[in-house]
């Protein structure tokens, strides 16, 4: 499978327009190169790798988490934004992203839209494998002791970045350092993490 920066190249090559994914938090994933012409979102969304309040307020009024199809985003002047194509990223009904395109003054053509809409297959397949290469991750790490199901007080993103340490000389004793958080689990000697 390509990487969501590779794709996000190669669209942009094909069509010659500034392109961006974003999950469905609106923040960044990956993005193409920096054309001069760069509106104040695009700018901040690169610099920040996330969409400020005030234009996630603005997008969320437009319905584009609903869409199915490529939308026109219209110009907004006082967000500092120029037109720009928005095609949600699905897996089923799945919501997983955005795929967004620069348009400015330029409509897009026939062809500039069906290659938008082969990269949003390929972001698609790209960010549907990430989600559940994540839920396996978090699936591995829950097994791994019933402590993880105890402990509510850990968040998701704690027990993705969890270490896991097997002492090899008692093949008995995993250590688990979370970050702020450390404990040692005991395990049967055949046990896998």
């Amino acid at each position: 499978m390509a990487d969501l920066q590779e794709i996000v190249d190669d669209l942009e090559a094909e069509i010659r327009r500034p392109i961006s994914v974003e999950d469905r938090r609106w923040r960044l994933l990956a993005h193409s190169v920096q054309p001069d012409e760069a509106d104040a979102v695009r700018r901040s969304s690169i610099l920040t790798r996330e969409t400020s309040p005030d234009v996630v307020a603005w997008l969320d009024g437009l319905g584009l988490r609903r869409a199915r199809d490529l939308v026109d985003v219209p110009r907004n002047d006082e967000l500092g934004m120029i037109r720009r194509g928005c095609l949600p990223i699905r897996h089923g009904d799945v919501l997983l992203g955005f795929l967004w395109v620069i348009v400015g003054e330029q409509p897009l053509t026939a062809s500039e839209r069906a290659g938008l809409a082969r990269g949003g297959e390929e972001v698609a397949a790209n960010l549907w494998a990430r989600h559940r290469a994540a839920d396996e991750r978090l699936r591995r790490t829950r097994a791994a002791s019933p402590v993880f199901e105890s402990r509510q007080w850990l968040t998701s993103r704690q027990i993705s970045a969890a270490i896991f340490t097997v002492d090899s000389r008692k093949r008995s004793s995993v250590s688990v350092t979370v970050p702020s958080v450390e404990f040692s689990i005991g395990t049967t000697p055949n046990s896998v993490c």
